[in-house]
């Protein structure tokens, strides 16, 4: 499972269950609802470190991959342009009708 969903899934549960907690002890719906927002993030932070470590390695290495690929497209995109300024700056090449 992908780190990132696995990072949400168990922070809504603790919401959740916070949520539920709190509605069944008899607070009403809005102080439910602000009392679990604090709990869970409180929770999370504190239970949750070695798969927020995760959604970090995840975030990090995919970055990575794309900074990479946007580098491989500009490097073909320039040899492209290069190739074309070359063919305007000689009409007359021969080795023009190989390319």
């Amino acid at each position: 499972m992908n780190a990132v969903v696995k990072y949400s899934l168990l922070r809504l549960g603790i919401f959740f269950l916070a949520f539920g907690a709190l509605w069944v002890a008899g607070f009403n719906e809005l102080v439910s609802l602000v009392l679990a927002t604090v709990i869970a993030v409180l929770l999370s932070f504190l239970l949750l470190r070695r798969q927020r470590d995760d959604v970090v390695k995840y975030v990090q290495e995919r970055s990575a991959r794309r900074a990479e690929q946007r580098r491989t497209k500009v490097d073909r995109d320039s040899a492209y342009e290069d190739d074309i300024v070359d063919r305007a700056d000689h009409p007359d090449d021969p080795d023009d009708n190989q390319r």
